[in-house]
């Protein structure tokens, strides 16, 4: 706990607290009143009660103002050291002081009181707002599929010996995909989730990125045959010390965002490259890049656009900024001048000093 924390939570220290500020204030302006005059003290002495109401409780702001009256009538008003005020002046000032001291830490007090009720009213209803529309997402992303399973099984159990091979090959297909999917939405709830109470730490070790990129890759390849998809690595890409879970979490969802928002007969290119105490991984496309207005948003919880082609819950992109800044990376997005989004997440780790062995000559090099 931060001690400004346990400070405003622990009642006992907030009346320690608050006795100590009004006697330091007190000593300090003693050895200086001959200077500024009694009447000064009164001004320094309402300050601190003010600024004790902006922090603490209402009970030891009280305290404050009574104890700050009595000393300042103890050993600043004239008789000194006695509780007694001859001049009809200084008792009206001091009575002013008492109420004004008391009013002022009532209505402080209240007054943050009141504002701290109404920021949590507003992130309640924020709340309400973002569980609105993943409740209102998921209940389309998870009704479509779930119709997807009960709709082949329904046609497999009535054709069931009525069926052809590829008949039975296309239900078993559609299952298949809508279990996918199924398993891709409740593990981007799973991993936001976990992201946002702490939980995730990273589990270093030598990873070859190259190799957890080519293995991300062929699945959008062969769900996603309209879209070019193109590897490009640095030469020599060393190997490196990172969280193999985290990278393959950030390239699927990227590239599940890329294959969402662009159309069909597009290029989506995924590269890799050493930086400045770690790599970089980039995924770009040649669609219609993001407009301005909804750029500043595109990494909060449930967000989605309206040039979203399918159903989602808004959590990918979001994903990838935990994951990268669980690694202590970063990723950060543009606009690509010809056209089409960039993202690139940059992620510090060591490497090794041999290159990367793998020596794979596949498609994805030049396709």
């Amino acid at each position: 706990m931060r001690p400004a924390t346990f400070f405003r939570q622990s009642l006992l220290w907030q009346y320690i607290l608050s006795l100590l500020l009004v006697a330091l204030t007190m000593l300090l302006s003693y050895f200086f009143v001959a200077f500024m005059g009694y009447k000064v003290v009164a001004l320094l002495l309402l300050l601190v009660v003010s600024l004790l109401a902006m922090v603490f409780e209402l009970k030891p702001v009280l305290l404050a103002s009574g104890v700050s009256a009595l000393a300042w009538n103890f050993f600043f008003i004239p008789p000194l050291y006695k509780f007694a005020i001859d001049n009809p002046e200084d008792a009206l000032l001091f009575i002013m002081y008492f109420v004004i001291a008391t009013i002022k830490g009532v209505l402080s007090v209240k007054l943050r009181h009141a504002e701290l009720r109404a920021k949590e009213e507003e992130n309640q209803k924020k709340m309400l707002l973002l569980y609105d529309a993943l409740f209102s997402s998921l209940s389309h992303e998870l009704k479509t599929p779930i119709s997807s399973v009960v709709t082949a099984t329904d046609a497999l159990r009535d054709g069931l010996g009525q069926l052809s091979e590829a008949q039975l090959l296309t239900l078993i297909e559609e299952i298949d995909m809508a279990g996918n999917r199924l398993t891709q939405q409740v593990g981007n709830l799973l991993n936001m989730s976990r992201l946002e109470s702490g939980q995730v730490q990273p589990h270093r070790d030598w990873c070859d990125v190259e190799e957890i990129t080519r293995t991300c890759v062929q699945p959008f390849r062969h769900s996603h045959p309209t879209h070019d998809i193109k590897l490009e690595v640095s030469p020599d890409f060393p190997i490196y010390w990172a969280d193999r879970v985290f990278v393959e979490q950030i390239l699927h969802n990227l590239l599940r965002n890329a294959m969402e928002y662009t159309p069909e007969n597009t290029q989506v290119v995924i590269s890799l490259s050493s930086a400045k105490g770690g790599f970089q991984l980039e995924v770009s496309d040649d669609g219609p890049g993001i407009s301005e207005e909804i750029a500043p948003h595109i990494f909060d919880k449930f967000f989605r656009s309206a040039q979203a082609s399918t159903g989602g819950t808004g959590l990918g992109l979001a994903i990838v900024k935990g994951f990268a800044e669980a690694m202590d990376g970063s990723v950060e997005f543009s606009n690509r001048p010809g056209g089409g989004a960039c993202f690139k997440v940059y992620i510090p780790a060591m490497h090794t000093e041999i290159q990367n062995l793998t020596d794979e000559n596949d498609e994805d090099t030049d396709h």
